[in-house]
């Protein structure tokens, strides 16, 4: 559905702004999204009932670990990244991180 014409305006483009609401950046054709068009824990009466949860732990867990650790790109990255559309946005070539331990 991230990549259907009928619910994004040129789909292939990386525009996150579309998804700010209030942002004055990008022209109409582009901010006037469907509303429904991601929601990836659903909406209403179907929506899933562990959704707080799993964002909560989620903001969690990423504090937690970059307070713990510190991730810096390694210099074989190339420093411009391509990326690909699948479920999520990945970057097309692989990423080296290295992760070191906070003193």
């Amino acid at each position: 559905m991230g990549k259907d014409p009928r619910f994004f305006k040129s789909p292939e483009v990386f525009l996150p702004e579309r998804f700010v609401r209030g942002d004055g950046s990008l022209s109409d054709e582009y901010k006037n999204t469907h509303p429904y068009a991601t929601l990836p824990f659903g909406f209403g009466l179907r929506s899933c009932v562990g959704q707080r949860f799993a964002e909560t732990e989620m903001l969690v867990i990423t504090a937690k670990f970059f307070r713990c650790f510190e991730a810096v790109l390694s210099q074989e990255t190339n420093q411009t990244m391509e990326f690909v559309d699948r479920i999520f946005t990945a970057p097309k070539n692989e990423v080296s991180l290295l992760i070191k331990p906070r003193k």
